[in-house]
């Protein structure tokens, strides 16, 4: 991984962190994490999103979540199924997990809470006209 495709994975990944945050302020805990799409067969990408976001990613065997998606509605529609939850269940699959590492995990908290100061600052900016 380049270092300025390192850099734009991380800006990214920090900003999925503050919204994250958001989410737990609103009540909602998020444990896990699962990818899909092009960025999920990366190993290097979600070794380092995990230890930006602090939490288990997991990558699906179906990396098409939109194709997926349409399935597990079909089969419902069809009655293959008795609801989405039960065909998600039996239809995902997780094909790898990828745990933080406490040290990496330790540093990137660390970048998060200047990311998180430098947010502020810059919605403040926008916010001043």
């Amino acid at each position: 991984m380049t270092d300025i495709f390192k850099a734009i994975i991380e800006g990214a990944t920090l900003e999925m962190a503050i919204i994250l945050g958001y989410m737990e302020q609103a009540g909602i805990c998020v444990r896990e994490l699962r990818a899909v799409g092009g960025g999920a067969k990366s190993p290097a990408n979600l070794r380092l999103r995990a230890n930006i976001l602090n939490r288990p990613l997991l990558s699906l065997r179906t990396s098409e979540a939109g194709a997926q998606g349409a399935a597990i509605l079909a089969g419902v529609g069809a009655r293959l199924y008795d609801s989405p939850d039960t065909a998600a269940k039996r239809l995902t699959h997780v094909s790898s997990t990828y745990n933080p590492e406490p040290d990496l995990a330790r540093q990137y908290q660390n970048a998060l809470n200047k990311y998180r100061r430098l947010h502020q600052l810059v919605l403040r900016m926008y916010h001043q006209d």
